[in-house]
């Protein structure tokens, strides 16, 4: 489906279990994104470049993925694992101990805010061109942020 100009709405198959890399990338009018209830992978570049894309649905019967405030997660609400492209402003659920490697592949966020239960953030996780505000809970245990830079308090 990469690069169909024209593609709005995806709706996934029940039995689709997995998005490849750049399924959906550059699709430059998908806005609303359906997971199938049997999905259980997902590659972060699946949406790259599919900047329209706002929200995220997953049946409450998927068993490996949930949407918390717009964004995919594990069923357990333990790891962000993707963010909608559109989003702009993101405050993390405070469920979340990990962001996932490449969580924000292809973001247009402004803004993200970091909640204490974040132990793990995987490689270019928040690696977004438009994030210009950066808040870390204070309170996080594992990271401390210190002139717009985020690092890992034990090293």
């Amino acid at each position: 489906f990469s690069g169909m100009k024209k593609l709005k709405s995806v709706v996934i198959p029940e039995q689709t279990a997995s998005v490849p890399a750049y399924t959906f990338a550059k699709c430059s009018a998908l806005s609303k994104v359906a997971f199938s209830k049997n999905m259980n992978e997902i590659d972060s570049t699946a949406f790259v470049k599919s900047n329209q894309v706002k929200t995220f649905s997953c049946p409450k019967a998927n068993k490996t993925f949930a949407v918390k405030k717009g964004m995919l997660t594990t069923r357990s609400g333990k790891t962000l694992v993707l963010v909608p492209n559109k989003m702009k402003k993101l405050t993390i659920p405070s469920s979340v101990k990990e962001i996932k490697a490449n969580a924000l592949n292809g973001s247009q966020a402004t803004s993200i805010v970091i909640p204490k239960s974040v132990k793990k953030i995987g490689a270019k996780a928040l690696e977004s061109k438009k994030i210009t505000k950066v808040s870390l809970s204070s309170k996080n245990k594992t990271y401390k942020m210190a002139n717009n830079c985020i690092y890992r308090k034990s090293n």
